[in-house]
């Protein structure tokens, strides 16, 4: 088995997510892809509306979206939101099995695929030898621009467990995520996520200390 990893331009994906507001919405940064296959899409992003009168529930029923959670607002007005949406991808007909959305033996997605940057995504399968020629053929017939990234022996991959938590676990897991509590050296503080959240200080940590042991107790029992 192999892991084949392909970058691709985002612009069009946006597009489809955003729909008819595809011109009304400018995509700061791409924060995280928790989810992006052929069952539906959950990213984090930073974005700034053109219209200042638009609100992150007018996005809701629009394109492909289908549910947004703004999880912090920045004071030139740009919003940190976790989208949910339908699929906005497919699987290409040359690799599917016998349901439209189910790809063939011998093919697989390793995982949402990961942010390079705003308009760049990279993609990986999880395949056999013989598949990864005829996917490169594939993509190479479709004349879709993309690169290799690369071909290497496979290695196991984890899924998220965001679907275990609840609404304010999970904010408050997203929100710290993003506003660069885990980074190193850290860019917040608890204190100050609980207070842009508008929750207490134990409160907000009550919640977050549960969503990690959740996640924790679910990776440790694989």
């Amino acid at each position: 088995m192999k892991r084949l990893t392909l970058e691709f331009p985002y612009q069009e994906l946006w597009a489809r997510l955003f729909g008819p507001n595809r011109d009304r919405v400018e995509i700061l940064e791409a924060t995280k892809s928790l989810k992006c296959d052929f069952e539906g899409l959950a990213v984090i992003c930073r974005i700034r509306f053109k219209d200042k009168k638009m609100r992150a529930a007018d996005l809701v029923g629009k394109g492909a979206v289908r549910s947004v959670e703004t999880l912090y607002e920045h004071r030139d007005g740009s919003l940190v939101v976790f989208i949910e949406g339908k699929p906005v991808v497919h699987t290409p007909r040359e690799l599917r099995g016998r349901a439209n959305n189910v790809l063939r033996p011998g093919v697989v997605s390793a995982g949402p695929p990961e942010f390079v940057d705003v308009d760049r995504m990279k993609v990986q399968f999880l395949c056999r030898d013989e598949e990864v020629p005829k996917i490169l053929d594939f993509y190479e017939k479709t004349k879709l621009a993309h690169k290799v990234m690369e071909i290497s022996p496979l290695q196991s991959a984890s899924e998220s467990d965001l679907s275990r938590l609840t609404a304010k676990q999970r904010q408050a897991l997203l929100a710290a995520y993003s506003l660069g509590y885990y980074d190193v050296p850290r860019r917040i503080s608890s204190e100050e996520l609980a207070k842009r959240l508008k929750l207490g200080t134990s409160t907000y940590a009550e919640h977050l200390r549960k969503a990690e042991r959740t996640l924790l107790a679910s990776i440790l029992s694989r």
